[in-house]
């Protein structure tokens, strides 16, 4: 009874509970289909880099293990069907993903296949543990995250999975990689400098395990490797959680382990708000006074605000997909409060310009900042770029790494605007501030 495992964000063969199932059952085929979409929502620019590279590395483990990734852009459905078809298969394996489009592809297949007697079977594998344990001791969701982690701390977190052995179906006339067309026809992606699959991965991990116990103290510093560095690969599910927790759990992690159930959390609560990706979760904002304003859009997403430390920022993410964890809140904060701009603005662009985007998460943490989110930050926590930049840049070296026209400012001024050579400050920090607070009492 031969079985197809359909890859999309879970582009490993470890600690895969869908793999173990099909290989148990008898041959096994491997396929990832990219959707042609014009979904708003559908897979960004730098992350459909990364996933090619991610791909190559999925196709070589495959491959060595005597199997056969196919390949194929077009629709899922249809594609998944062809293939259902040509190897005979009984049953497909995928794993669940949040995103709509992906729900409605599930709804759509699982409808086509049941006529023709073939099983699909959905797999839990982007989270610690089976979601449906995941409540309240009244059965409804968690809308505070603090409860939520103490919830999830008495769970047991499974061990993670190796590789089962499979026999290899039947060799089918697959696509190329490069037939998917997910590299940039402009190479702008040559800083990503990123080493792909589960080597770079565990590279990031061996890095940062022996200094884990001291996340809680350095992960605001963003000159520093202090962060885990493992999101991109969470993100197209190249390591699971499990493999991320029981890694880092050995030893004074809590801190750490504690961002890795934010990430819980924001799987939990996307899935019972899916909403939560365009609308407020708190109601009162959908009448908050949003400027629509694309010229200053456009100079914050190009790193030229005239505040350094949000400039580096969104110049680190230009560069190499990737920004650091503290100065994205700096500079979604800078945009939604000090510019008025709406987070649905900054979320689409990080979404397009990262290789970690993650729907669940990117919601979540936008929603965060503009204080509209369950457990959010209150929209009245305004952050000051400059009293951010002296704080956690106190030698301006991330801000000197990134702005090289700032290279020759001295350290005690370095944070602060109006350099020559610089670009001018787009907006007075008062004024702004002042602005925020009274569009925030229009929706009291």
């Amino acid at each position: 009874m031969t079985t197809l495992v359909w890859f999309r964000r879970d582009c490993r063969l470890h600690d895969h509970e869908g793999v173990h199932w099909a290989a148990a059952r008898g041959p096994v085929a491997f396929g990832y289909v990219h959707a042609h979409s014009t979904h708003p929502w559908r897979m960004g620019a730098a992350q459909q880099s990364w996933l090619h590279d991610t791909l190559a590395t999925l196709q070589d483990e495959i491959e060595s293990r005597g199997g056969q990734l196919l390949l194929e852009a077009g629709n899922p459905v249809a594609t998944i069907l062809k293939w259902v078809q040509e190897l005979g298969a009984t049953a497909v394996v995928v794993s669940l993903d949040l995103h709509p489009e992906s729900k409605a592809w599930d709804h759509e297949l699982s409808a086509q296949l049941t006529p023709l007697g073939v099983e699909l079977k959905v797999f839990d594998t982007a989270r610690l543990t089976d979601s449906c344990r995941q409540y309240k001791a009244d059965g409804t969701p968690f809308r505070v995250f603090t409860p939520f982690w103490k919830h999830l701390q008495t769970l047991d977190i499974p061990t993670p999975l190796g590789v089962p052995s499979w026999q290899p179906a039947i060799r089918l006339a697959g696509g190329a990689l490069c037939d998917l067309y997910l590299k940039p026809a402009i190479p702008w992606d040559e800083g990503f400098n990123w080493v792909a699959g589960r080597k770079g991965a565990f590279q990031q991990l061996e890095r940062f395990c022996p200094v884990a116990s001291k996340y809680g103290q350095q992960r605001n510093t963003p000159s520093r490797t202090s962060t885990s560095g493992v999101s991109p690969y969470m993100a197209l599910g190249v390591v699971s959680p499990r493999e991320v927790w029981h890694s880092v759990s050995l030893g004074d992690a809590g801190v750490f382990l504690s961002q890795v159930g934010w990430r819980e959390f924001a799987y939990h609560t996307f899935e019972h708000t899916p909403s939560s990706s365009d609308e407020p979760l708190q109601s009162a904002f959908n009448r908050f006074p949003w400027v629509s304003d694309r010229d200053s859009f456009a100079l914050w997403s190009n790193g030229m605000t005239g505040y350094p430390i949000v400039d580096a920022g969104m110049r680190e993410l230009w560069a190499t997909g990737w920004m650091h964890n503290r100065v994205r809140m700096i500079v979604a904060s800078f945009l939604v409060k000090h510019l008025l701009i709406p987070w649905q603005d900054g979320a689409a662009w990080f979404w397009d310009t990262l290789i970690d985007a993650d729907l669940p998460n990117n919601s979540l943490g936008w929603q965060w900042v503009a204080g509209c989110g369950v457990d959010a930050a209150p929209y009245f926590r305004i952050f000051n770029p400059i009293l951010q930049g002296k704080k956690f840049d106190p030698h301006g070296q991330y801000v000197k790494q990134w702005i090289p026209e700032l290279a020759h400012v001295s350290t005690d001024v370095i944070h602060e605007p109006g350099h020559r050579g610089y670009a001018p400050p787009m907006v007075d920090l008062g004024y702004a501030r002042q602005r925020a607070l009274d569009a925030l009492a229009q929706i009291r």
